[in-house]
Formats: C-alpha cells, structure tokens, sequence
C-alpha cells in the first residue's frame, strides 16, 4: 500500500453476492462516503462465489449485477463493476483487489464489510493481500458490539499490518436472507429494496416459488 497523501483519489469498495441488493447496502455505502471522505463508491457483485457455489437460491450473475444497477442508477458517485462476474471460475477477494490495484495504482481503496465479514476474511484466499490492499471498514451497530470486535481487530491488525476502522451505523434490520424469504411467502419488500429492484423481481418473478410440473 502506497504512503498516505501519494494517492489520486479515495474508492470505497462493497462486495458481495448482492442477492438481491437491499438499502441496507446502500445506506452503508452512503454513511462510508460521507464519514471517510471518498470520491465515489463501487459495487461489484461476485461471480461464482466459492462458499455458495451451491447455494441454488443464488442468482445468476448477470441478473443480480443488472439488479445492482438498478439500485444505484439514481447516485452519481456509485457505481457497478463486473470484474468479479466476467472473472472464470471461483470468485477471490484478493483477485479482484490485484485487479482494481493494477488498473488504478493511484487509488487508495476502502473495503466497506460487516461485523460478521469480518470475522471471516482471515479464512479467505490469501488474507494478506486482502488486508494490505485497503483500508477495511467494519460497520458496527452499537457500542457493544465494538467492544466485542476489539480483540479481533488488535489480532487481525497486528497479525496483517492491517488498517481496520470502525464505521458507525444505526441498526437496520434488513437482510438479503430475510427479502428472499418474504417473496416467497408473497409478502410485500417494498421500502427494503429500491422501487426500481423491486419492480423488476416482481416483473421477472424472481426468488418465487416456482411450480413443479
């Protein structure tokens, strides 16, 4: 990582399966560019995600990154990449920051993550170019919960050399999980997804149950 001051410009980074994209993702987006001053913010959907390759409530690719557009058309400072989707085979981390370093050297990059992502990216494909490929800020909720993620972040910033910063936010209790679960039970996910998402899942039906015929 490049000396502080050296850099052209602040990019924040969320990643994940997007499946489907909520505004819990994009207010944690929102809170990351205000609170750390970053020009812009990039969503990038994985492809073939390696720890739910099999998960058959996954959506393809293509669709969850069209989706993704959708939520963020309406914000000139996000946007969508599809390096992880046009990537052959499982989808790293590590790949991708190697990826975003090499086109843009100039950039410094801020990893936007969760408490519980957190605590799992030690297990990740080469952990070591994760944490030394960008400054990671961890969302927190509550005063308790940064004490419980204390320890962690010590361990892990002495372990990597890593830079971890807490990023504050209000508690929102929406999840990709949950969405998934209310359109199959044919409830209504207005307000937990942009108006644009939504018209499209319900349009295409996806995420329903489908007939068995």
């Amino acid at each position: 990582m490049k000396e502080q001051g050296t850099f052209s410009k602040k990019v924040g980074i969320m990643g994940g399966s997007f499946n489907p994209i909520h505004t819990g993702h994009l207010f944690m987006a929102q809170r990351a560019m205000e609170d750390f001053c970053l020009d812009e913010v990039v969503f990038i959907p994985t492809g073939l995600q390696w720890m739910k390759k099999d998960d058959p409530d996954v959506l393809e690719g293509s669709i969850r990154l069209a989706l993704t557009k959708e939520a963020v058309s309406d914000n000139p400072k996000f946007s969508v990449s599809d390096i992880e989707i046009l990537r052959q085979g499982p989808t790293y981390t590590c790949e991708t920051f190697a990826q975003l370093h090499e086109s843009e050297p100039e950039t410094e990059w801020f990893y936007i993550v969760g408490a519980d992502t957190l605590a799992n990216m030690e297990k990740w494909k080469n952990p070591e170019l994760v944490f030394s490929g960008a400054v990671i800020l961890c969302a927190v909720r509550s005063g308790t919960e940064k004490e419980a993620l204390l320890d962690l972040i010590g361990r892990l910033s002495e372990k990597f050399t890593a830079d971890i910063r807490f990023l504050d936010l209000p508690r929102m209790d929406i999840s990709s999980t949950d969405i998934r679960r209310r359109i199959k039970e044919g409830k209504s996910i207005r307000y937990m997804v942009p108006e644009k998402v939504r018209e499209r899942i319900e349009k295409e039906g996806y995420y329903a149950e489908r007939e068995m015929g």
